[in-house]
């Protein structure tokens, strides 16, 4: 019996990469009506291409499962109408980058961030990669979100990037962190040995905890250097109060070591809860 691969859409990192990207759209204008609205949408657009091409390319890179077993010729049968969505999404990467560039935004520094962003999606891509990469994926796409669209949002608003905007990327980027290597705690319960390559069985348990708990310390860490030296601390000051989903998460997952019966329900809850909270007070902050 063939086992059918399905795309298996991340939507938590989807719409967190769009989150940041506004945010970072809003620090470069906090007035919407003074964005360059088709550089904002050729920006949004192109990084949604991006990463559901990847998700395709690897349904179709992944090879066929027959009873839990590869096909013996290690093959996979693909009809040739399984590309179009491929090809589709590759012509509106191309028209994204079309925009970019009449809009004057598709130089520097910006290529930079693109590259890095195309790099960081399709190594993920990689059969070879795939047991050196497994343990880091949490990092791999952290790392895509914030800072580099994070900083895409800014650039493509043809504004220069500041030191404090790298200062806001650190938080963002520990706070992702450390929802993804949540994450990994349900997935690896649900299916071990589909996950054999991953963070939890590479690193163990404990010091998966140990991990965790390092980056949430160092995502407030970071925050209040962010409101200490951008002086805004008077209006920013309740992104701190995430912290109490972030302890609240480090209690459930200490709970595991102890022993309980873990809330997987409720720990993936605090793990979207924590970065969509911190990406919506940044967002209200700029709207009100």
């Amino acid at each position: 019996m063939l086992k059918n691969n399905k795309l298996e859409i991340d939507w938590f990192f989807l719409i967190s990469g769009i989150g940041v990207l506004i945010v970072g759209t809003f620090l470069a204008k906090n007035q919407v009506a003074s964005w360059d609205l088709l550089s904002f949408f050729a920006a949004l657009t192109l990084f949604v291409s991006i990463y559901l091409l990847q998700r395709i390319a690897h349904s179709l890179s992944n090879p066929t499962v027959v009873e839990n077993t590869r096909i013996s010729s290690g093959k996979k049968n693909i009809k040739a109408i399984q590309y179009i969505p491929a090809l589709l999404f590759l012509a509106l990467i191309f028209t994204c980058l079309y925009f970019l560039l009449k809009q004057q935004v598709l130089i520097g520094i910006n290529l930079i961030w693109l590259s890095l962003l195309s790099i960081l999606t399709f190594v993920q891509t990689s059969q070879a990669l795939q047991n050196l990469l497994k343990p880091i994926e949490w990092l791999l796409k952290s790392l895509i979100i914030s800072p580099l669209l994070l900083l895409l949002g800014i650039s493509v608003q043809a504004v220069p990037v500041e030191g404090l905007h790298y200062l806001l990327a650190l938080p963002i980027f520990f706070l992702l962190s450390a929802s993804f290597v949540t994450f990994e705690f349900p997935k690896f319960d649900n299916a071990p040995n589909e996950h054999k390559n991953g963070l939890i069985a590479r690193t163990g348990l404990d010091q998966t905890l140990q991990l965790h708990r390092i980056l949430v310390i160092m995502a407030y860490a970071s925050l209040l250097a962010y409101l200490y030296f951008s002086g805004t601390f008077r209006s920013h000051w309740t992104l701190i109060l995430v912290a109490g989903i972030s302890f609240f998460q480090m209690y459930l997952l200490n709970r595991i070591v102890l022993g309980m019966k873990p809330n997987f329900t409720l720990i993936k809850t605090t793990a979207v809860m924590q970065v969509i909270s911190f990406i919506y007070l940044l967002i209200i902050k700029f709207v009100f």
